[in-house]
């Protein structure tokens, strides 16, 4: 499995094994254990950081097709592993990434709070040297708002659903919500439908309101409101409507979309998902994102957006392709 990848153009200098080695958490949001990490740089840039667990198949092609891709001319590799075994890996991705015409910047394991560097050209180690944090990169990686979390697992808890009295409260609310809309359907199905868009676009408009008044409130929305918004994305005109609104503040949306996600029915999931994953993705934030469109395709394998967007993050597609998020306007679309 790949982790997918997290887009950092912002400068950083990582010109010594301990700088590199600090940044990596930072810039994939976890402490990574038994995978090997591929940073592809472009002059003082980190284009494209990319986290593989080691049974990974075909590693070595998808970096060198990554690194063509985003035009990354060099490339730095830590194996983060226990196994002495798994150097065989580590030297044959960094093999692959020279004959490609890639610049092998440096390849290293780490090991338990101490690492060894590889030599770039006939992979020879040069012995076990304690690791101690860089505190300027760590400063500057907090600067940008980078957090680190102690395991790749913590990065989901930000869309683990509710439970008990919280789950049965949202339940119920959407049961009698949607037996409303249900009787007024059976009386005018296309009337209902265009109540509902007209309602959820009123919905997306007050929210937007909100957040451009104050992006750095927290948007709690009540049972019956969060409810209603979660059927009425149920037409595709009123989810991509909120995939347009993302631009305004992706932090915001990223908040409120992940308490949809968190609270909403989970006939709703899919749509309020795939939104989430969109915020996150559009942020360079594929790693989130691709857990959030994860919990999307789990509640609806068949959900064609989510489809979309995981295409899209397995290719390492950049966010700022404009013509991929509007691709979902097919004849297909009119169902999902």
């Amino acid at each position: 499995m790949t982790d997918h990848d997290r887009q950092h153009r912002q400068p950083v200098r990582l010109n010594t094994p301990e700088a590199l080695l600090t940044a990596i958490p930072y810039l994939l949001g976890y402490h990574p254990c038994e995978r090997l990490v591929a940073l592809l740089l472009n002059v003082n840039h980190v284009e494209l950081i990319l986290s593989y667990e080691l049974d990974t198949p075909d590693i070595a092609t998808h970096l060198v097709d990554c690194a063509r891709r985003h035009h990354a001319p060099a490339v730095a590799l830590a194996l983060f592993s226990d196994l002495g075994s798994a150097t065989t890996l580590l030297r044959s991705t960094a093999h692959a990434a020279r004959t490609a015409g890639i610049r092998l910047l440096g390849q290293m394991q780490i090991q338990h709070g101490r690492y060894q560097v590889l030599d770039p050209h006939d992979g020879e180690r040069t012995g076990w040297q304690q690791f101690g944090p860089d505190t300027a990169i760590q400063a500057t990686m907090v600067t940008h708002g980078l957090v680190a979390h102690a395991h790749r697992a913590d990065l989901d808890k930000q869309f683990t659903p509710v439970t008990g009295a919280a789950r049965d409260a949202i339940r119920h609310t959407t049961m009698v919500i949607n037996q409303r809309w249900q009787h007024r359907s059976r009386r005018d199905a296309n009337k209902t439908r265009h109540a509902l868009r007209a309602i959820g676009l009123r919905y997306l408009a007050t929210i937007d309101r909100q957040v451009r008044a104050d992006p750095t409130q927290t948007i709690a929305l009540p049972d019956n409101h969060l409810a209603q918004l979660g059927i009425c994305l149920r037409e595709v005109a009123v989810r991509d409507a909120a995939i347009e609104y993302l631009d305004t503040n992706l932090a915001a949306y990223q908040q409120l979309w992940s308490q949809m996600m968190r609270r909403v029915d989970h006939d709703d999931l899919p749509a309020c998902a795939t939104i989430c994953a969109f915020a996150f993705w559009q942020a360079g934030d594929s790693v989130s994102a691709g857990f959030a469109i994860t919990h999307a395709l789990d509640a609806d394998p068949g959900y064609r957006l989510a489809q979309l967007l995981r295409t899209a993050l397995d290719a390492q597609i950049p966010p700022n392709d404009r013509a991929h998020k509007h691709a979902h306007a097919t004849p297909h679309s009119a169902e999902r």
